[in-house]
């Protein structure tokens, strides 16, 4: 709901890790930024708009790549490039840790192994 359709978007498919098509969906990556940003942050006005910002930077970076089909790790770096952007360096790193935990779990190394990540800015 938070997210208007853009007419261009319903050409773009996600080529997810398994190889699978999928329709591409600004609503997931707003439902995996709103996760990331509620474990480190309130939700509130603010937070909510920071993350419609983002999503919608995210949905013109998809477009401007001007390809139907978009690797789910090229959204995934556009999602981290744009949450770092707006200065939300935990946010970043509850994102990142969630998405390489996945992976892991993928894997089958999840019993054995958790992502802990942690950025420092060094300017």
């Amino acid at each position: 709901p938070h997210i208007e359709r853009w007419y261009k978007m319903e050409l773009v498919q996600i080529i997810k890790r398994n190889g699978n098509l999928v329709a591409f969906n600004p609503e997931k990556i707003y439902e995996a930024i709103k996760k990331a940003y509620a474990s480190v942050h309130p939700i509130d006005e603010l937070a909510d708009q920071q993350i419609v910002s983002i999503t919608r930077k995210v949905v013109a970076d998809v477009i401007q790549l001007e390809i139907s089909k978009v690797p789910i790790s090229v959204i995934q770096t556009f999602v981290e490039q744009r949450i770092l952007d707006l200065g939300l360096p935990k946010v970043a790193e509850a994102y990142i840790e969630y998405r390489i935990q996945r992976d892991i779990d993928r894997f089958g190394y999840g019993d054995e192994y958790v992502v802990k990540l942690h950025l420092d800015k060094i300017k």
